[in-house]
């Protein structure tokens, strides 16, 4: 039997650090997210493609910070939205694919549409999440993250990410790339000049590539390899880590959910759906059964 691929996120840099690199291998979280959720080819694609988009932004993360990346479409697949920590760990789900066989989306940019926005929210535990949206340019998510950087981190930044399926739907790997030149420390001539010549550099090594399905190995992207596409002068890997499929629910969030709407309405929903009631998590698909007793008020009657 062959063994499930670990899934790593590799950071690097180069360039006496002015410019920097993150490889993720995510072909165990792709076939997570479609076991959990019961999707498609296409569809656990393009939210695995949103899962890779919230790792790739969490690299700035620490302690309990968080960050989410929804896509708003305007195709069939309306909604995505994923989740990632300080620690590897993201979690992700979209909207129901219920559409029927005949007009199942054949691509993700068909699936969300060139329509729609992408939203980003930081939550650094500073009170108020911050919030970033740009418009979906072409529903690839690859390179509606790109604009994004660019939009609104003003940072030239090139993006990949790519799948490979077989026929009956599973996959056989998935990966993504982050590489970026960063904004020059110093405000010289000088200091302008490098940045816009690593850029372009940069810009030129990432159209010199196969397509990044060609590049994926059995498992997933080799991280070595592509390094040295973006660095054939040399890098410094910073870190080598895990990634995996993790949420966060649990039976105590699921009853203090319940807590917080309210005894009536409560009550309400045991009398329509009878006992126990069953929540189930939208990001991972767990069911938890909930009853009366488990509540502040127990099974008593309303004072």
């Amino acid at each position: 039997m062959t063994a499930e691929p670990q899934d790593r996120m590799i950071r690097a840099i180069a360039a006496g650090g002015e410019v920097r690199a993150t490889i993720l291998t995510t072909t165990a979280l792709t076939r997570e997210i479609q076991r959990r959720h019961q999707m498609d080819a296409v569809v656990a694609a393009a939210t695995s493609r949103v899962a890779s988009s919230a790792l790739l932004l969490s690299t700035a993360l620490k302690g309990d910070q968080s960050v989410t990346i929804e896509v708003r479409g305007a195709g069939p697949l309306t909604y995505a939205r994923a989740t990632a920590d300080a620690y590897g760990g993201v979690r992700a789900y979209a909207a129901r694919d219920t559409f029927p066989d005949a007009e199942r989306p054949a691509t993700i940019q068909a699936a969300f549409g060139a329509e729609g926005r992408l939203l980003v929210i930081r939550d650094l535990g500073l009170g108020e999440p911050y919030q970033g949206v740009t418009p979906l340019i072409t529903g690839s998510v690859a390179h509606d993250l790109t604009f994004y950087y660019l939009n609104s981190e003003q940072i030239r930044t090139a993006v990949g990410m790519d799948e490979r399926f077989t026929a009956a739907g599973t996959c056989e790997a998935s990966g993504a790339f982050l590489v970026q030149a960063l904004p020059p420390a110093g405000q010289t001539v000088q200091d302008e000049l490098r940045h816009l010549a690593l850029t372009e550099q940069l810009a030129d090594r990432v159209e010199a590539l196969p397509p990044l399905r060609e590049l994926l190995a059995d498992g997933g992207l080799d991280a070595e390899v592509l390094l040295a596409e973006f660095f054939p002068e040399g890098f410094s890997i910073l870190e080598d880590s895990p990634i995996a499929f993790r949420c966060a629910c649990s039976q105590e969030r699921m009853q203090d959910g319940l807590r917080m709407l309210g005894r009536a309405e409560v009550d309400e929903a045991f009398a329509e759906e009878g006992e126990p009631l069953h929540l189930r998590c939208h990001f991972c698909n767990n069911i938890y059964p909930v009853y009366q007793k488990d509540l502040p008020w127990g099974s008593s009657e309303p004072g």
